[in-house]
């Protein structure tokens, strides 16, 4: 295994990172602005206005929808976590936002577009779902299946973290339509799961997922996060190891940033060397691409690894644009007949709009059709662009960003066939990066100020 140490340092020497980094592209460990450096919305949350929640549905597309369900609620707060999480709430406190979370649903399903049309995923994220009591997951799926037309075999996937999984939950999910399971594990380290304050350990995390499998469930993603404190290239081997063995259906690595909203920001800002540098980071995430490659994944979309036809459907639909995001609860974002939106981020706001019997959708915009060209490129690099159907939805590629498409290109971080553009390699490595060069000016403008 040491040969795939080797083998991604002689393809990193290969790179010209001077020549990227002139060009505005290097790895970032510090999040820069009230977004992250991890591209999920556009525009970006920290320049939406306020908005009517009502405006969303003045007018309508014929695109399907996915669904998306927050749960705040965790067993604790990991070191790393900067996202709008409430640790050990009382059961009192969890079926209060529950009832909330149905009554938002209750006051979307007023509008007959929502009402008629199929569903083609579902995901309940958070947090942690499977934080719920098992009464209370299967109260909140009967809820969902009872209330949506959601089609046989649609994608349905919840999050956990292993701590809170058991033979009773796994059961319920499966009986009430939930197909896909995603286990937060982050690392099989001991002694980084102790720093970054997991509440499992390496066994329990592996145990959690053969209880799944034996369980029943066909489709098991582990969540693994690249960049944590004290991993080396060494102890990331480990780690591909554990996977080569136990061989997930899917795997997703995201890139630590270190968010001001996040206790880990004190270790960074006393102790920076136990962090690894950005050539180290770009090391191990080779190390993950080549890995996985080997042993027979998929690399798509960005991020994410996985065996034929475990495709990670909910996150194609968002970032290929092909469908609606209606999302539901406390800090959700959604993207609805062209229209960005976020709801309330605080527990006490979300109730109390709730309360009023009003949507609780705080700020968002519609965007304009430039806008959406540029959100198209800004996600659909993350998977591919499908040259024809942008030409049929929107026409000839606009000359600004045709620009940009060729000067990536020229430094191999773009690559472009008669049928799709799309990310290389070494373009995988900065694939946030390159997504905010996609950004219009007006959009770019307005971050800067």
């Amino acid at each position: 295994m040491n040969e795939l140490i080797e083998l991604a340092k002689k393809k990193l020497e290969s790179y010209n990172l001077k020549e990227l980094s002139k060009l505005g592209i290097k790895k970032r460990r510090l999040m820069e602005s009230t977004s992250s450096n991890i591209v999920v919305t556009y525009p970006p949350l920290s320049i939406l206005p306020k908005i009517n929640p009502e405006k969303i549905f003045e007018k309508s597309n014929k695109k399907g929808f996915t669904l998306y369900f927050h749960i705040p609620f965790c067993t604790g707060k990991c070191l790393y976590c900067g996202f709008s999480t409430y640790p050990n709430q009382s059961k009192e406190r969890v079926n209060e936002y529950l009832k909330a979370l149905k009554e938002e649903v209750k006051l979307y399903l007023g509008h007959k577009q929502i009402k008629e049309t199929k569903i083609k995923s579902v995901y309940i994220g958070g947090g942690t779902p499977t934080y719920l009591s098992k009464e209370q997951l299967r109260d909140l799926l009967v809820f969902i299946n009872s209330n949506f037309n959601i089609e046989l075999n649609t994608e349905f996937t919840v999050e956990s973290s292993p701590e809170t999984l058991d033979k009773e939950k796994l059961k319920c999910l499966l009986e009430n339509g939930v197909n896909r399971l995603s286990i937060g594990m982050q690392t099989f380290d001991e002694d980084i799961l102790r720093l970054i304050l997991r509440r499992h350990n390496s066994k329990e995390a592996i145990l959690a997922y053969e209880l799944a499998k034996e369980v029943g469930f066909e489709n098991i993603n582990i969540d693994l996060i690249r960049g944590l404190p004290d991993i080396t290239p060494e102890k990331l081997l480990k780690d591909l190891e554990v996977l080569e063995r136990i061989k997930p259906e899917s795997i997703s690595v995201y890139h630590l940033i270190v968010k001001p909203t996040a206790a880990i920001q004190t270790l960074y800002n006393d102790k920076p060397e136990r962090f690894p540098d950005k050539n180290a980071t770009l090391l191990m995430h080779l190390m993950i691409l080549k890995k996985l490659k080997q042993l027979g994944y998929e690399h798509n979309p960005i991020d994410w690894f996985h065996k034929e036809s475990r495709v990670y459907q909910q996150q194609i639909n968002k970032w290929e644009e092909v469908i609606n995001q209606l999302s539901f609860g406390l800090s959700a974002y959604g993207y609805v007949n062209n229209v960005q939106y976020y709801n309330e981020r605080s527990m006490d706001a979300y109730l109390k709009v709730i309360k009023e019997e009003k949507l609780p959708i705080k700020v968002g915009v519609r965007l304009s059709k430039d806008e959406q060209i540029h959100r198209k490129f800004v996600f659909g690099l993350k998977t591919r662009i499908d040259k024809r159907l942008f030409e049929k939805e929107h026409g000839k590629i606009p000359e600004q960003i045709r620009k940009k498409i060729d000067k990536y290109k020229k430094v191999d971080l773009i690559e472009e066939d008669d049928n799709f553009i799309r990310l290389t390699e070494k373009g995988a490595l900065f694939a946030d990066e390159i997504c905010v060069k996609f950004y219009s000016e007006n959009v770019t403008k307005k971050l800067s100020t």
